[in-house]
């Protein structure tokens, strides 16, 4: 058999040669490597087949988280609406407090003034009381003297006639 170079082009009678004795040399050696490719490829395919029905768990698993992400999402916007309402009817509530307690300075304003004003009045009709006791118990005196005939006291207690 004549050397085959790098640039040389084998010829067809030399391959045939050139299999027929690997053949001889490998006996049933390339039948068995066959049948251990194939084994092999039957094994990785089977794996693959495990790890497909693996990723079509997870997927399914995914799936699942998904569809509880969007429940929980909509949950989620379901609660934003309700707090969104509550601030809502907390400003309303703020806002009528304030108005209240407006009303509550303006009733206290009112009734601080209210009291002086009646203190001053109170105030004024006790002196005008006293005053008119006064005379009163002048004028019963002086009748019980001119009763009983005595002279006139003088002007002790007459202060308030005076006036």
């Amino acid at each position: 058999m004549a050397m085959v170079g790098i640039m040389d082009t084998p010829q067809p009678t030399e391959i045939l040669a050139l299999l027929t004795r690997i053949d001889a040399k490998l006996g049933d050696g390339p039948a068995q490597f066959q049948r251990d490719v194939a084994a092999q490829f039957e094994a990785i395919a089977r794996r693959f087949d495990a790890v497909d029905r693996r990723f079509d768990a997870v997927d399914k698993r995914f799936d699942a988280i998904d569809t509880r992400l969007d429940a929980m999402d909509a949950r989620f916007d379901g609660i934003d609406t309700r707090l969104d309402a509550m601030d809502a009817r907390f400003d309303g509530i703020d806002t009528r407090l304030d108005a209240m307690d407006a009303r509550f300075d303006r009733l206290e304003r009112r009734v601080d003034g209210l009291e002086r004003h009646l203190t001053r009045k109170i105030d004024g009709l006790r002196v005008e009381l006293v005053d008119h006791m006064e005379r009163l118990h002048l004028e019963l005196a002086l009748r019980v003297e001119d009763l009983e005939g005595r002279p006139p006291r003088g002007t002790g207690g007459g202060q308030a006639l005076a006036g």
